[in-house]
């Protein structure tokens, strides 16, 4: 044992802390070895995480972190309590005596001083505090640099010996035995999770794992706070000190671009018919490598309730062209799935061609008779409609031909439309299906007989037919929606009828063309001016 320094004896210089490499060690002049020991992680009761990715207008997808716990084991004083100097008790023969005060209650069962070399820096007592004073009798009093002891619940240790405060603090270390409870995650001063009681690991070198979704909790702080308030920190907090992990397991994070656009904000697409355009949203520089989730905005319309159908197609045919005149009529099949989205058909749109002069076109609803045109039906016909010649070059124009009023239907009943010149020629297109044509063709006389249009072998082998767009009054039960929109190159798009006040726009974005602007197809079946505002591209990188 080495003697109790003498009170006439000069300060000691020789064993003065100098720091290295951030850490502290004991000095050369005391003949003892300096520590090269790695120091182990410190025993933690409160970890933090700064959520970098998270920022101003963030859309937060995924949001999931792991908390892992497990009793602290052996580890430094320093990560679980404050040494300092004590007086050595009377009657008691030693160097020195130092306190580890834990500043609250914690379980523990063993103190050591480890050494890899050098002088023994012993221990010759340890006492736990009683609350008012230490226990005169001790935990444990044997000569020894590591001492175990049965589990004590204490604020303090004395520790009496041959170590001081700083070589207690470089060197001593301490075990928890006891797992660490009372977990908790805070963003602020809000508990965002919490798991009450101690965990309870199995096995005696197990670590108590659980991932804790907090998507939804991030997203709320995110909405709800200032720009000021970012970068964002989670701290973990235990009841306890332990072997704590506190770590992002999973983050799916999106930032919001607003969508520059000229007219205060927004951008008008107009559709004289119906029909479809394209919808340019620039982006900016540094967009090309944005990977676009989403393209979000507010779409006002003013509509009329008729509805064209199909609104892009069907595709012509420049093989065939059926000539009509005042001696030449033809008729179409309107197949009953055709018609049945509609209560009544107030129009149709056909695609026709003059080449000279104006033509006059008129056509009649016929009933149906066993898969054959049959009788008119009673009412007045759709026309007369007046078409100009045009160029061939500038394609068939799509004429209507309009009902005084709505022709009610009847679901599942099949019509046939008979189409007829009264004064002029002209061109009428066809599609060419290359199956069995949804709208067979008829020709005749303008009031019959008629005959099936035949297939001719090597060129329209499964017949022509009838290239014919319906406009009719949806049934309220079953709308049919005026806009369909989707980004090139995504495999899927969005359906919906804009109102005068405006409706949110969701649309979901698989793959996009590359580039700075992002193109959106609109498919209108409705004529109408579609404004855009509020627009908002979903991105990450």
């Amino acid at each position: 044992m080495r003697p109790p320094p003498s009170s006439e004896a000069a300060p000691r210089t020789d064993r003065e802390l100098r720091s290295r490499d951030g850490g502290v060690g004991v000095g050369q002049g005391n003949g003892r070895k300096p520590s090269s020991r790695g120091k182990l992680d410190p025993a933690e009761s409160s970890l933090k995480i700064s959520l970098a990715a998270v920022h101003p207008r963030a859309i937060v997808a995924s949001a999931v972190f792991r908390v892992t716990a497990r009793a602290a084991g052996i580890g430094p004083v320093t990560g679980v309590a404050v040494v300092r100097s004590a007086e050595v008790p009377a009657g008691v023969e030693a160097a020195h005596a130092c306190i580890i005060d834990f500043q609250k209650m914690r379980t523990v069962n063993l103190v050591r001083i480890k050494q890899e070399g050098g002088d023994e820096i012993a221990i010759d007592q340890l006492r736990a505090w009683l609350g008012t004073r230490f226990d005169e009798t001790p935990l444990a009093s044997t000569r020894a640099t590591s001492i175990r002891f049965g589990e004590v619940q204490t604020e303090r240790l004395l520790v009496i010996g041959d170590a001081t405060v700083a070589e207690l603090e470089e060197l001593g270390e301490v075990r928890l035995p006891s797992p660490p409870g009372d977990l908790e995650i805070l963003l602020g001063a809000t508990r965002l999770w919490a798991r009450p009681g101690p965990v309870r690991p199995e096995g005696e070198d197990a670590v108590f794992t659980i991932d804790v979704d907090l998507t939804a909790a991030i997203q709320a702080a995110v909405d709800a706070a200032a720009p000021g308030d970012f970068p964002l920190e989670l701290v973990l907090n235990a009841g306890a000190p332990g072997d704590l992990g506190f770590s992002v397991h999973e983050l799916d994070v999106s930032t919001i671009y607003p969508v520059p656009l000229p007219d205060q904000g927004a951008r008008t697409v107009v559709f004289a018919e119906e029909g479809r355009q394209t919808l340019d949203l620039p982006l900016g520089s540094g967009s090309a490598g944005w990977v676009v989730s989403q393209v979000r905005a507010v779409v006002e319309a003013r509509l009329p309730p008729a509805r064209i159908v199909p609104a892009e197609g069907p595709t012509l045919t420049g093989e065939a062209e059926l000539l009509l005149d005042a001696e030449r009529a033809v008729v179409v099949l309107l197949p009953s799935g055709q018609l049945d989205p509609f209560d009544a058909l107030a129009a149709v749109r056909l695609p026709v061609l003059v080449d000279e002069g104006t033509a006059e076109l008129v056509a009649v609803l016929r009933a149906d008779a066993a898969g054959r045109p049959g009788e008119p039906l009673p009412g007045p016909s759709l026309g007369p409609i007046t078409v100009e010649a045009r160029p061939r070059a500038d394609g068939p124009a799509w004429v209507t031909l309009s009902a005084p009023r709505p022709q009610a239907l009847q679901p599942g009943a099949p019509l046939w439309l008979a189409v007829q010149i009264t004064r002029g020629r002209l061109s009428l297109l066809v599609n060419a299906p290359g199956a069995t044509p949804p709208n067979r063709i008829w020709r005749g006389l303008p009031n019959g007989p008629f005959k099936e249009l035949p297939a001719i072998a090597g060129v329209w082998p499964d017949g022509l037919s009838g290239a014919i767009r319906l406009v009719g009054l949806p049934s309220a039960d079953q709308p049919i929606e005026a806009l369909k929109a989707w980004v090139t190159g995504s495999s899927s798009g969005v359906e919906f009828t804009p109102t005068e006040q405006g409706i949110e726009m969701s649309l979901d974005v698989s793959s996009r063309p590359p580039g700075t602007t992002l193109p959106v197809l609109l498919v209108a079946s409705a004529p109408g001016a579609y404004r855009f505002r509020a627009v908002e591209v979903v991105y990450h990188l």
